[in-house]
């Protein structure tokens, strides 16, 4: 369950936005299945001493994502990596748009360090806000009608989300706060890849 710290309409809309698929994909906050599920890294996860003796610590050159990063070399080892079914965990949410946007531009600032260091991407996922991104500039200047097409699209996915998931949360009044929260994540992290790859 993802909530916000404080109350309020933006504190409300973030955490429906980092409880979202469309804002985080189908990471671990947006996952609760009633089976265990193999996944690329888990909230708030538990090892035994033995897997940090045979894969070594956190990397502690990673701002964020450290736990991506060592869950990475557990898979490499052979282990699984897996959300259990548990119930009655709570992660709060950031609680005002500035944060939400540097906390998707660390996470995603990390992103090439794990290619770089020969792990790949961890996920296509991460890929796709700043290959949307960087296809909106490049026909920017291409077929600037191409990219006001594409980037409508997905203005209008943005809100078909914003609106089902105010809906789902019972908080129509939300719409306009989550589909803010939802353009802060993804161009945060369009962003913050691109510092990385820097």
């Amino acid at each position: 369950i993802t909530k916000s710290v404080k109350k309020g309409l933006v504190a409300d809309s973030i955490s429906v936005c980092l409880g979202s698929r469309f804002g985080v994909g189908g990471s671990h906050r947006s996952i609760f299945s009633s089976e265990i599920i193999d996944c690329d890294t888990v909230l708030f996860g538990a090892w035994n001493r033995r897997i940090f003796e045979e894969v070594g610590l956190f990397d502690v050159n990673f701002i964020r994502g450290q736990d991506l990063e060592h869950n990475i070399r557990i898979a490499r080892k052979g282990y699984r990596v897996v959300q259990l079914p548990i119930e009655g965990v709570t992660y709060f949410s950031r609680n005002n748009y500035k944060k939400l946007f540097n906390m998707m531009k660390q996470y995603a600032s990390v992103k090439p360090m794990l290619f770089k260091k020969g792990y790949g991407f961890p996920n296509y996922r991460s890929l796709i806000p700043f290959l949307m991104y960087a296809f909106f500039l490049v026909f920017s200047f291409i077929s600037p009608q191409i990219a006001i097409a594409v980037f409508s699209l997905y203005l209008l996915f943005a809100f078909s989300f914003s609106f089902y998931e105010s809906c789902r949360v019972s908080k129509i009044y939300l719409v306009a706060n989550i589909f803010v929260g939802y353009l802060l994540q993804h161009i945060g992290h369009a962003f913050g890849m691109t510092l990385g790859l820097l």
